[in-house]
C-alpha cells in the first residue's frame, strides 16, 4: 500500500514556468514520497522547455510537469514563495480566506 503524505510544500511564482517548476522537480526527487510537492502560479502560462532541459541535465525528470494555477494547490498549509511580491499577495489572499496564522491563533 501507498504511504499517506500529510505534509506538503507549494512553490509559488507568477507564471509557474521556470523557477517554481525547477524547485518542484528537485524537491520531489529529494523528498520522494515523504512530502507532497507542488508548484503553482498566480498567472500560470506554460512550462519553459529550458527549465525542463536544465533539470534533465541534473537527472530530474520534469517532462510530466505542467503550469498550474495557485487555486489548484491552495489547500497546502505551508508554501515557499519564489518571489517576494507574490509572497505578499498570497499572504493577503490567505488572510482573506481565513487561512492566515493570525486567524488560526484565535481558534
Amino acid at each position: 500500500g501507498g504511504r499517506i503524505v500529510s505534509r506538503g510544500v507549494l512553490f509559488l511564482c507568477v507564471a509557474n514556468s521556470a523557477r517554481s517548476q525547477m524547485a518542484e522537480g528537485i524537491t520531489r526527487q529529494l523528498a520522494g514520497d515523504r512530502l507532497r510537492v507542488q508548484s503553482a502560479g498566480s498567472a500560470p502560462s506554460k512550462v519553459n522547455p529550458l527549465a525542463v532541459r536544465v533539470l534533465a541535465e541534473i537527472g530530474v525528470d520534469a517532462s510530466g510537469q505542467r503550469s498550474k494555477s495557485v487555486d489548484e494547490g491552495a489547500s497546502l498549509e505551508r508554501f515557499r514563495s519564489v518571489r517576494d511580491e507574490l509572497r505578499r499577495r498570497i499572504a493577503a489572499w490567505l488572510h482573506q480566506e481565513g487561512h492566515s496564522p493570525a486567524a488560526k491563533a484565535g481558534d
